[in-house]
């Protein structure tokens, strides 16, 4: 069974949404009882390993402060030797692995970090902007978004609310 998010447009497929880089996905095995009774989930190919060892915490280089999803939590937080800190309007992206759903992580003074962040990365404090889906106007918040206002205007504008289901 697959699971694959993709933004606001749904994949053409769900093996779409495994290459694209616009998209999560979740795969998730079950062991049938239906024939040899045997299961077996090997693969020889180099590519499937690859790409599989590369899902979850662990694989992003063991890096203990993506498990902060909160900016406060994340930016007064130290693993071991380690602070946190978070990205501000985007997902890390982290060398030799790629972008992560993950804001928070961590890095050691004087040390090259292991990451990018494409927009603001911080260490100290949360201010920024915010975007109310309901009204689609941003103001500034202690838990920002976004980093200006002008990247949360444009990004507020193309966010499309969850709709609410009757019955």
């Amino acid at each position: 069974m697959g699971l694959s998010t993709f933004g606001h447009t749904a994949p053409e497929s769900f093996k779409q949404g495994m290459i694209s880089v616009k998209a999560e996905s979740v795969v998730m095995w079950k062991c049938s009882s239906y024939g040899n009774k045997t299961c077996n989930f090997n693969d020889d190919s180099e590519s499937l390993r690859r790409q599989l060892t590369a899902v979850g915490a662990p694989a992003f280089g063991n890096d203990d402060c993506n498990k902060y999803a909160d900016c406060h939590k994340c930016i007064t937080a130290t693993e071991g030797n380690v602070k946190c800190g978070w990205c501000l309007g985007d997902t890390l992206n982290y060398k030799g692995i790629g972008k992560t759903s993950y804001k928070c992580g961590g890095f050691q003074a004087g040390k090259p970090y292991n990451f990018t962040c494409g927009i603001d990365f911080r260490t100290t404090d949360c201010k920024g902007y915010a975007c109310d889906l309901g009204t689609k106007k941003c103001s500034i918040s202690d838990d920002g978004q976004f980093p200006d206002l002008p990247s949360c205007a444009d990004n507020c504008n193309k966010v499309v609310p969850y709709a609410k289901c009757n019955g």
